[in-house]
This record gives C-alpha cells, structure tokens and sequence, in this order.
C-alpha cells in the first residue's frame, strides 16, 4: 500500500510540475536549431511554415530558460549534423516511424500535406501509375517525402539535396514531377514567380499527411525539457485562443486547427505519462 501511495505521490508531483513555473530549469538552455535554407522566405509569407514559427515564438515568450540560435541548412545535411550531434534540434521535421527509431519529438506545430507536382500541361497521373513508369520523380534527399517513396516500393526515385537544383530540373525536362510538400510548391509558385518568372506548378495527387514538429536526438533530456516547456506554452496559447486566429492570418482552415489541437491534446497526454514512468 505504501509503494502505491509513493507512486500516486510521484505522479501527482510530474503533473503540479508540469504545470507550474518549478518546471522552468534554473539554467538557460542553449538550443543551436536547424531552419530551412529558405527561413527568412518562409517567414515572409503566409503558410504552415510560419505558422510554428510563430507558435514557437509565442509559446516560448514568457519562458526565459532558452535560448535559440537558428542556422539554415538544407535538409539533408540539418540532419545528419543532428545525428551527429552538432546541433541539437531540427525545425519543421515531420515525425515519420523511421525517424522516431532515433529522434524524439516536439509538441506538433501544424500539418504538413505533400504530393507530386509538374509543370503546367504535363499529363496528370496516379500515384500507382507513376510508381510503374519510368519517369523519374524529384525528391529531396533524407526528407519525409523520400522515406514514403521508398515506403511505397518507387525505384524511380531522383533524390536531390538542393530544393532549388529540384525546381531547376523540373523547368529542364529532366524530370516531370517532383514529390514534395505544398509549402515548397506554393514558394516555387510565387516567390520564383515573382523573381524569376518561372511557370507555376501543377498539383497532382496528394498522399502524404504529417504532423510537424521540432525534433532532437533520441534520449536528449535537455530537448526533454525543451518540449514539456513548449507544450505548456502552446497549451496556454490556446487557453487564451491565440492560436486559431494565427491559422486564418496564414491562410490554414479551422479544420486544420481542429485537427492540430487535438494532436496536441493527445501528446501533451503521453508525455505526462512518459515523465511519470521515468520516475518509477
């Protein structure tokens, strides 16, 4: 019965912690966090990308315990310096089965959809039917996008480390279709646009759905840490409904923010229950 009743206690303690400002670490936390090569483009224009960035901004305001130094990489190589433990996190990673063999991930920031993308013009095709042709399709290299590639069984795949070098092949004729998410065909279709005045792209079918988060090394207790901190933030975010008008401000429907909120709801759960099965 006592053994019981020191569980309950040490449960109770994890949920007032989590809750409370003992949660903060005396110390800052430094975070060296990987963005997108095209961070500052991201920021400047409506969509899930700035989006969590302005969620991590928001949630973390008031919380002094870390400090953020943002370098941009391309994707790729952000994370095999994270594997590598030269940095400590990545921004905007969708959290996929393969990956969560090794990382561990932040509260999600959004939803991120991905799917084949042409030229105007080009003959629209079925996901079946161009994984039995032989086109090749553009991906980039190490991306969530890749992985459900090769899930699915394409041997057809042209993986490239550049987004740019993807788009340049695409107004080449190299390849026909890239596989990527809306972000980065709704930047090709209007920063490109307006800079270069390249053709818009098309969409094809989209199959792809993932939740985006931040994401560390597998087993970091600092980027422990870092995650309970953003949860409580995001949580608070939508107690005082800061959140659902950041969606409309960036073009994303309250079906999308239902949707969130309730993956939000459902890791802030299992992360109570992972701190309390660490202190038994």
């Amino acid at each position: 019965m006592r053994q019981i009743a020191v569980k309950l206690l040490r449960g109770l303690f994890v949920i007032l912690l989590l809750n409370s400002p003992w949660g903060q670490a005396s110390e800052i936390v430094h975070m060296h966090l990987a963005v997108s090569e095209r961070h500052a483009q991201g920021l400047a224009r409506p969509g899930e990308y700035r989006l969590s960035w302005q969620l991590l901004e928001r949630a973390l305001a008031n919380d002094k315990g870390f400090e953020i130094t943002p370098s941009s990489l391309a994707w790729s190589w952000a994370q095999t310096q994270l594997q590598q433990g030269k940095l400590d996190a990545v921004f905007f990673a969708a959290k996929t089965t393969e990956r969560a063999k090794w990382a561990q991930f932040s509260p999600p920031l959004t939803l991120s959809r991905a799917g084949f993308f042409s030229l105007p013009g080009t003959k629209a095709q079925s996901l079946s039917e161009l994984k039995a042709s032989n086109e090749l399709i553009g991906v980039l290299q190490g991306t969530a996008q890749n992985q459900f590639l090769l899930d699915k069984g394409f041997t057809n795949i042209y993986p490239l480390v550049e987004s740019d070098a993807l788009l340049q092949m695409l107004l080449g004729g190299r390849i026909k279709h890239a596989f990527i998410i809306e972000t980065l065909a709704n930047y090709y279709c209007t920063q490109m646009n307006q800079e270069q005045h390249q053709p818009c792209l098309q969409s094809g079918e989209v199959p792809q759905e993932n939740t985006i988060h931040i994401m560390g090394n597998l087993g970091d207790p600092a980027f422990l840490h870092f995650s309970t901190a953003l949860t409580e933030g995001l949580k608070h975010l939508v107690a005082t409904n800061q959140v659902l008008p950041l969606y409309k401000e960036n073009n994303l429907s309250s079906d999308s923010y239902e949707t969130w909120l309730a993956q939000l709801n459902a890791y802030a759960t299992d992360l109570k229950s992972h701190l309390i099965r660490e202190l038994n």
